[in-house]
């Protein structure tokens, strides 16, 4: 049907635009994962060959006791790997493992699958309206705190 194909690819790009957001109000805990263990296999799920945890605290901008805490949850469920680098023996590299990479899958699919539903009720024509101006919140907020240093 085409009005599935339009809100799933609605559902998608919501949540693509979301990525940057740092709230996530959708990103609700799924299946015994925190919001941050689930970010955190996001993130890991788009670094082929690892990252250093250093590396992970530096681009999520979580501290480095953070990031030690939430790796130490996900490596204990078999959901990623730490292994010495190959290069330097000082530095340990973080993976997702095969199952970390599996339960990604299916959150986003969940998560599509409960983003979808909402704009289905929401509708087609309220949807389009939503999608366009959430691209425009988000261009907007690019510089905003550029733009207004008195609030941020």
């Amino acid at each position: 049907m085409a009005s599935e194909t339009f809100f799933e690819e609605a559902a998608r790009e919501f949540i693509r635009l979301s990525a940057g957001n740092r709230h996530k109000p959708l990103h609700k805990r799924v299946s015994g994962l925190s919001a941050g263990e689930t970010g955190m296999l996001f993130y890991l799920s788009g670094k082929e060959g690892g990252v250093t945890a250093g590396q992970i605290s530096r681009d999520l901008q979580i501290g480095s006791g953070g990031v030690a805490n939430v790796l130490n949850i996900l490596e204990k469920k078999g959901m990623i790997s730490r292994t010495m680098s190959l290069t330097d023996r000082r530095s340990v590299i973080v993976s997702i493992s095969g199952e970390g990479m599996k339960e990604t899958t299916r959150i986003k699919k969940e998560v599509t699958a409960t983003i979808q539903a909402f704009l289905e009720d929401l509708g087609e024509e309220d949807t389009k309206q939503l999608l366009r101006i959430y691209r425009r919140a988000l261009e907007i907020g690019e510089g905003f705190a550029a733009r207004h240093p008195e609030i941020g």
